[in-house]
């Protein structure tokens, strides 16, 4: 179960999921409730990010079974968070937004403040896809209140990640930006490469989106954020971290408008510079301003 786990951290979900699902294997002939429960619940996350609501589905009915006869909050808000990723999938976001609401209740009358920052932080990333960004706005600033109360840095890391995706998606760039930089330096302590590329990935969708908004330089930011794709795939690539389902999506729309934008020369050759780029110059690129790599 540690190598699942430890896989799942760095988001590289298929091996994650082999290497959990053997563990479950392994885990019920010990009839051990809370092995089990917890073996499921790290394979709910890792099906629901991957997509496989199917599977999800099922290993969570178990998990959320357990949990409860267990009275662990914390393991059931695991599942409860991967039910609403998966709901999101298969329904749409108004019937995760009512559970994820009555179970941040239970959780409030439970005491359990922790797991219902869990949970908020998984209202904010189901409020943000679905484009509700004043929800998604309040449950990660509720979630980072409680997670920076409890000391927890990589879920308080998790919510700022949201607060700057806001900040991208409703045109805030500035703060979407000072976000990101500020996440990426907590990733680098953490070791977390996969996430860090992510945030690099985001750089580029505003370097994007300053070129299409006609901005003097419009050159310069469309090789700017080639040269930041090109890092991440270098980090992604090193560190083996695949992309959540609803990452990928983002990723190719924004990659496909960047090379209709820039000749293909000009596109691979910003591309394979970004890529030649290590962690520590792709970290000081990326708190640079300006298309330092070109």
């Amino acid at each position: 179960m540690t190598e699942g786990g430890l896989l799942l951290s760095i988001g590289e979900y298929p091996p994650s999921i082999d290497a959990l699902k053997h563990s479950l294997v392994l885990s019920r002939p010990l009839h051990s409730d809370m092995l089990v429960a917890t073996t499921l619940g790290l394979m709910t996350t890792a099906f629901s990010l991957s997509g496989k609501v199917q599977e999800a589905m099922a290993a969570i009915e178990e998990g959320t079974t357990l949990a409860r006869q267990l009275n662990d909050l914390g393991l059931l808000s695991l599942f409860i968070s991967s039910r609403a990723r998966t709901l999101t999938q298969l329904q749409g976001y108004a019937a995760a937004h009512e559970m994820l609401l009555q179970s941040i209740a239970e959780f409030d009358r439970e005491e359990g403040q922790y797991s219902g920052a869990m949970v908020r932080l998984m209202l904010g990333e189901t409020a943000l896809l679905a484009g509700d960004h004043r929800a998604a706005q309040r449950s990660y600033t509720e979630s980072n209140v409680i997670f920076t109360k409890y000391g927890d840095r990589q879920f308080m890391t998790v919510s700022l990640s949201g607060l700057a995706d806001i900040a991208r998606l409703t045109g805030d760039l500035p703060r979407a930006i000072s976000l990101y930089r500020e996440v990426i330096a907590n990733w680098v302590t953490m070791g977390n490469r996969g996430a860090v590329a992510r945030c690099l990935e985001c750089l580029a969708f505003i370097a994007i989106a300053q070129a299409m908004e006609g901005l003097e330089g419009r050159s310069t930011w469309l090789h700017r954020a080639a040269n930041l794709f090109g890092a991440a795939a270098t980090l992604r690539t090193t560190s083996r971290s695949d992309m959540s389902i609803d990452e990928r999506k983002e990723y190719d729309i924004q990659l496909a408008q960047l090379q209709q934008s820039l000749e293909p020369a000009d596109f691979s050759a910003a591309w394979a510079t970004g890529q030649a780029l290590d962690l520590t110059q792709a970290v000081a690129f990326a708190g640079q301003p300006g298309d330092l790599f070109a």
